[in-house]
């Protein structure tokens, strides 16, 4: 009988990878087996993160692009992008 993971915490599950057929993203032709990890992130928000094991890159969650970026790279950027919109939410509030 297999292990029942629904009751473990987030961090404790298996990682979700898919094998896809070659790198629409990069343009690539020439990989055999194409690789996504998907997993859940909590850093700056909750989000599911994706990134291509052959061509290094990570999909932005907010416009889907494709980037050759890294995880650090990506959080920051993140993290800027809710700030401001909060910063934005706020003004908008005392223009009311």
């Amino acid at each position: 009988m297999g292990k029942n993971y629904k009751h473990e915490p987030q961090h404790l599950q298996p990682v979700k990878v898919e094998h896809v057929a070659d790198c629409s993203d990069c343009g690539a032709k020439d990989v055999v087996n194409r690789t996504l990890q998907i997993y859940r992130n909590e850093t700056p928000y909750q989000h599911w993160r994706k990134h291509c094991k052959n061509c290094k890159r990570y999909e932005d969650p907010i416009t889907g692009e494709w980037r050759d970026i890294s995880s650090n790279e990506l959080n920051r950027e993140m993290l800027a992008r809710a700030t401001v919109a909060k910063k934005l939410a706020k003004l908008q509030e005392y223009d009311k």
